[in-house]
C-alpha cells in the first residue's frame, strides 16, 4: 500500500569514507544506504531525486543555513552498490575563519563519521509483514555536516586539530537558540491570563463530559471543590512555574 503524505524529513547517517584528498580537501564517500533505522524506516535509494539539490550543492554545519557554506558536494550520484555517494569538496582556502579546515580534518582523521541529509517525501510505504515504513520518492535539499561526539575531543585536540572555530560556532548558535526560546518565552501577564481561561475552558469540556452539571466558569469563578479539582489560581500557578522553567532549561 502507498500513502501520498509531504513531510520534511533530517536523517543522519553514517559516512562511509572511500577516500581523502588532503590537497584538495576532498572527501570520497557514501552518504546513505537502504538499511533500516532505528525508527523502523527504509529510505529508498532508487527513489533519490537530486536536482533540487544540485541547483545549489551546498554542505552546511548542523543545518544552520545562516552561516557561510563550508563546502559543496562536487559529485552525487546512486552508485553500483544502490547508494547515495558523492564527493564533498570543503571550502579551507576560501573560509578565513577557519571553520571548514577543522571540519575536513576532523572527518579526514576519523574524528568525525556523520553526515544529516534534510529532504522532502512523497509517498510512503507500508509493509503488511511487519512495521517496516519504507520511504520513497524523496527530494533532496541539504547535506549537513554533524557534530563530533563529545569524547571524541580530546583525541582530536592530542591530534593537533584546532576546534577554536568549531566551538565559536557552536557557542553563536547556543546564543541563538537561546535568543529564540526567550523571545517564545516573553509572555506578559495578559498573555499568561489568556492561555489560563484557554485551558479552564478546555477542563471544563473534559469534566462537562464526565460529570454533566458541574461547571468550570472562568479563572475568578473556577469551584475549587473536590469534584473539579482545578482553581483559576493553581492554573495561573501552574502556567507561571512552567514558564519559569522552560526560561531555566533554555539558560
Amino acid at each position: 500500500m502507498a500513502i501520498d503524505k509531504k513531510k520534511i524529513y533530517k536523517k543522519d547517517f553514517s559516512l562511509h569514507i572511500k577516500s581523502v584528498d588532503k590537497e584538495k580537501y576532498v572527501i570520497r564517500g557514501i552518504f546513505s544506504t537502504a538499511d533500516q533505522d532505528r525508527h523502523g524506516e527504509i529510505i529508498d535509494q532508487k527513489g533519490w531525486h537530486l536536482d533540487e539539490f544540485m541547483k545549489n550543492p551546498v554542505i552546511l554545519f548542523a543545518h544552520d543555513q545562516w552561516t557561510p557554506a563550508i563546502g559543496k558536494a562536487i559529485e552525487l550520484m546512486i552508485d553500483a552498490e544502490g547508494n547515495l555517494s558523492g564527493a564533498i569538496q570543503f571550502a579551507v582556502e576560501e573560509d578565513k575563519s577557519g571553520l571548514a579546515e577543522t571540519i575536513f580534518n576532523l572527518y579526514a582523521n576519523g574524528f568525525m563519521r556523520a553526515f544529516s541529509v534534510g529532504f522532502e517525501n512523497q509517498v510512503i510505504e507500508f509493509s503488511q509483514d511487519d512495521d517496516t515504513v519504507t520511504l520513497k520518492e524523496n527530494t533532496l535539499y541539504e547535506i549537513s555536516c554533524v557534530n563530533v561526539p563529545a569524547n571524541g575531543r580530546a583525541l582530536a585536540y592530542s591530534k593537533g586539530i584546532d576546534l577554536a572555530p568549531l566551538e565559536k560556532l557552536e557557542a553563536d548558535l547556543q546564543k541563538k537558540v537561546v535568543r529564540e526560546t526567550e523571545k517564545e518565552l516573553n509572555l506578559s501577564d495578559e498573555s499568561v491570563e489568556k492561555l489560563s481561561e484557554g485551558i479552564a475552558k478546555q477542563i471544563q469540556k473534559e469534566i462537562s463530559a464526565d460529570k454533566p452539571g458541574v461547571q468550570v466558569k472562568n479563572k475568578v469563578e473556577t469551584p475549587t471543590g473536590r469534584d473539579s479539582g482545578y482553581s483559576a489560581r493553581s492554573i495561573n500557578k501552574a502556567v507561571r512555574q512552567l514558564l519559569k522553567k522552560k526560561s531555566a532549561l533554555a539558560k
